[in-house]
């Protein structure tokens, strides 16, 4: 059996955490959607959704990671047959630079997602986002814990479309256990 270096298996398994809670909240996020809309059936239209892929993945798990959000936005289409979701992903670093450049063109996407509250905070800082009705959504389908992570100065600038846990293991040389891997 090949042995991962440490940070390499930390990154795997947090991609990992990161995917199923991409899918957990974009199913949410679908329920949300949903129940604004229960009224008209024949939603259509398109959005435009950016995405950047998280810092210090292997070739392997980039690819991995896009064929999990590829299946992610196909559940959404056969969910919402008539919205056509137009995805861009950016490589780790370079999404709040394209970001800025069509903000001030008066363009860019309707969906933004980031990993890094920082990033989050540039933005409203540099006055492209603006906060969301809080009134308008249906905040009960997210942790307490999440919503927290996306308010700013007390107001909600984003969902919460991932949680994830960063963690430690260790093999415990001399005691007989070895923690090889942390997949499968």
């Amino acid at each position: 059996m090949m042995r991962k270096n440490s940070t390499s298996v930390i990154f795997y398994y947090l991609q990992r955490v990161i995917i199923c809670l991409i899918i957990i909240s974009l199913a949410s996020a679908c329920n949300v959607i949903t129940k604004n809309f229960q009224k008209t059936n024949d939603l259509q239209g398109q959005i435009l959704l950016w995405s950047e892929l998280p810092v210090g993945l292997t070739s392997d798990q980039t690819h991995n990671n896009q064929e999990e959000f590829k299946d992610v936005i196909n559940n959404f289409t056969v969910l919402h047959p008539h919205i056509r979701v137009v995805t861009k992903i950016f490589p780790p670093g370079h999404i709040l630079d394209s970001f800025l450049r069509q903000v001030k063109r008066g363009a860019g996407p309707d969906i933004l997602l980031v990993y890094d509250n920082y990033q989050i905070i540039d933005l409203i800082n540099q006055g492209v986002l603006r906060s969301l009705d809080e009134a308008q959504l249906d905040l009960s389908e997210f942790r307490p814990d999440a919503i927290k992570q996306v308010r700013y100065q007390g107001r909600l600038y984003g969902l919460p479309l991932t949680l994830s846990t960063r963690h430690l293991a260790r093999g415990l040389r001399g005691h007989g256990v070895a923690v090889a891997t942390l997949v499968g």
